[in-house]
């Protein structure tokens, strides 16, 4: 079960605690707003941790330490960008740059450091995720929970409370300044200092700890010694390593249902570079998701327009059509990107659904079969096929190519929920029982199949089981007045009338005119004496 909260309900350390003490395997994200980081246990030890576009550190970290030299992490990124995913330590341990133990200390100094970073935040989210925490790696690495919080407890009492400046913000010296007076970390990281380099670019340079290099930070503007100012503008050769980081760090959000933070990212993008398409592809993403299908389509029309070609431009936008209700618009887009890529999966699956919502199921089938010719293993096209047999109540041609589709594995609740709603057409209630139960299994959270599994114990007198279903939709916020007139009903035949009274008038908070659920209100209040 995922875990969600504030930090400011819960600090971070709080949250590390409970989980290692529960021994959770999983993926714990943690975001501020501005940036977003992964935690990764298993069995209740850390193994791991990352900042989203901080990837590169563990490099750094070596080149500190004078293990490898700039050179040579050079080399190694620049393999990199050819081995995607990767991570740089692996890179350099393949090289035969360092050996195995140099690799886990610095693997180790860079979970260190990132959850110490991590702890300092006092306000944003987090989410936990249970489950393989995907933490692949050549040497792996493990801590106790409770030995890193003692350290982190012991370094926060040496750092105190330093308003540290912004990651991103550029540190600036003042004048009048006695070098004398510093003490020696204070004159190295002052020295570094050229009103030019960011926080966090500083933070790299210097070859000493980077707790250190926070601490005298933190002392230098306490001092007044040096300033922050807020960073305003990037030197044309940073531009784009600047928009790939915005990229990942929208990609991540927009991966957690973040929306509003992700598209402050891909915007961020746009003030680098105003025609990036990838950004506005991103961007109609976003306002699909939110819903706002006529800005979804204007960004995509505005890529469309600049003759940039990709058929996804063309699928996207027929979708966004479609749901503005303008199909003979989308289904005009989905035959033009058709002319140039007459193979392409979702242009062919976009037409197909089109077509059936437009009506002309003949067409949306041969649509389908198109698709089926190009790839006989697409389980949507089976799907969509199943359902015009479905509309056209042929419910025995339906149940043929749900059980052709279901060879390929389908990955979508609604696939079971279709064939689970088939065999109780025809009557075969073992199987749709176990269709519902596998929807589940793929996605716990697919309330319309819970919702029809309760609904199909209810009919068939499993009043208990459908009981079980139906608190569940309610504990996930899903209600409707059937669902409490139900329950309603189950507990009456339990024999717990004042249960079953609460029940039947929530109920009546979204169908007030219920007759049914009115008369047994009326019927328990008269003959068993309550309510009265």
């Amino acid at each position: 079960m995922a875990i969600k909260g504030s930090l400011r309900e819960a600090s971070l350390p709080d949250v590390v605690q409970m989980l290692a003490l529960g021994r959770k395997t999983g993926i714990l994200s943690v975001t501020n707003g501005e940036m977003l980081a992964h935690i990764y246990f298993e069995e209740g030890k850390l193994t791991g941790a990352d900042i989203v576009n901080r990837e590169n550190k563990v490099g750094e970290l070596l080149v500190k330490a004078g293990k490898i030299t700039p050179e040579q992490l050079d080399s190694a990124l620049e393999k990199q960008k050819s081995r995607r995913g990767v991570p740089i330590g692996e890179i350099l341990y393949e090289m035969g740059l360092i050996d195995e133990k140099t690799l886990q200390d610095a693997l180790i100094g860079q979970m260190k450091e990132t959850l110490f970073n991590l702890f300092s935040w006092k306000d944003g989210l987090f989410n936990f995720e249970p489950g393989e925490s995907k933490v692949k790696k050549i040497i792996s690495i493990s801590i106790k929970a409770e030995d890193l919080l003692l350290e982190a407890a012991r370094l926060a009492d040496e750092i105190g409370v330093v308003d540290l400046p912004p990651a991103d913000s550029i540190l600036q010296k003042m004048g009048g300044v006695n070098i004398e007076e510093l003490d020696e970390f204070e004159r190295q990281v002052f020295e570094v200092i050229d009103n030019k380099k960011t926080m966090e670019e500083i933070l790299s340079s210097i070859s000493m700890d980077e707790f250190e290099t926070m601490k005298a930070i933190g002392r230098l503007k306490k001092k007044g010694v040096i300033t922050s100012r807020k960073f305003t503008n990037i030197a044309p050769e940073k531009a784009a390593s600047k928009i790939a980081e915005h990229e990942n760090l929208g990609l991540a959000f927009l991966q957690m249902h973040m929306y509003e933070e992700a598209e402050r990212e891909f915007k961020r993008i746009l003030d680098f570079r105003p025609d990036d398409y990838r950004a506005m592809f991103y961007l109609s993403i976003i306002r699909y998701k939110l819903e706002d299908y006529k800005e979804a389509a204007s960004l995509i029309e505005k890529i469309k327009d600049s003759q940039f070609e990709h058929p996804y431009i063309y699928s996207n936008l027929a979708v966004y059509y479609e749901k503005l209700n303008d199909l003979n618009k989308a289904l005009t887009l989905v035959d033009h990107g058709l002319q140039r890529w007459n193979s392409n999966l979702e242009l062919l699956l976009n037409r197909g659904i089109i077509l059936m919502k437009m009506g002309r199921y003949d067409d949306a089938i041969n649509a389908f079969n198109n698709l089926l010719k190009v790839n006989n293993e697409n389980t949507y096209a089976y799907f969509f096929i199943a359902l015009i047999n479905i509309l056209q109540n042929k419910i025995e041609h339906a149940l043929n190519f749900l059980l052709d589709g279901l060879r390929y594995k389908p990955k979508f609740p609604e696939y079971y929920n279709n064939i689970a709603r088939v065999y109780e057409e025809t009557a075969e209630f073992e199987k749709a029982e176990e269709m519902y139960k596998r929807g589940l299994e793929i996605d716990p959270a697919y309330q319309l199949i819970r919702l029809n599994l309760a609904n199909f114990y209810y009919k068939n007198g499993y009043y208990s089981l459908a009981e079980e279903e139906y608190l569940k939709l309610i504990s996930s916020d899903y209600k409707n007045g059937d669902i409490f007139a139900k329950l309603g009903n189950i507990y009456f035949k339990k024999g717990n009338k004042k249960e079953a009274l609460l029940y039947w008038e929530e109920s009546l908070k979204f169908n007030p005119d219920d007759l049914t659920v009115l008369k047994n209100i009326k019927i328990v209040k008269q003959d068993y004496g309550l309510g009265i």
